[in-house]
Parts: structure tokens; sequence; C-alpha cells
């Protein structure tokens, strides 16, 4: 292995180059860290959102599927009420023929 003895004024220049190198990429190496340490920290937010907001969707749908199901239930009694009115004649007594037990 040969060694050259670098002696001179260009010795002190080409340890500068690799001091500022290798604290220019000491630099970088921390950001694109801080960068992944971010980016790793914002996806664990946004999944929390997410299954929060699936979490909301499940109540939703079971409140649709009850207002569904009371909608259905008072769309029967109406039909009931007006199939006895307008078909069998049917009509509300008034209070007086009313027995209360």
């Amino acid at each position: 292995m040969i060694k050259l003895a670098l002696q001179g004024p260009f010795t002190e220049i080409i340890r500068t180059k690799q001091a500022m190198t290798f604290i220019l990429l000491g630099a970088f190496v921390i950001a694109q860290a801080l960068a992944v340490i971010y980016t790793k920290h914002t996806k664990r937010l946004m999944h929390a959102q997410l299954q929060s907001l699936y979490a909301t969707r499940d109540r939703m749908q079971v409140e649709w599927s009850k207002l569904l199901l009371e909608q259905g239930t008072w769309q029967a009694e109406a039909r009931v009420e007006r199939v006895a009115k307008e078909q069998l004649g049917m009509v509300i007594p008034e209070k007086t023929h009313v027995i209360k037990p």
C-alpha cells in the first residue's frame, strides 16, 4: 500500500472539505430521521382518527336501521287505520261511547 504524504496548503483544504462533507452528511441523516419520525407520528394520528370515524359510521348505521324499523311500524299503523276507515267504514268512537275499565 502506498501512502502519499500530503503536505502544503492543499492538505488543509482537503481536510476542511472532508469535514464539511461529513457535517453535511450528518445533518442530512438527522433530517431524514426526523422526517421518518414525523411521518410515523402523523400516520398513527390519522389511523386513530380513521378508527374513530369507523366507530361513528357503525353507530350511525345502527341508528339508521332503528329509524327505518320505526318508520315501517308507523306506516303499518297508518295503513291499518286507513284501510279500516276506507274499506270497512269504521270510525273512531266518541268519548261517550267508550267504556273505561
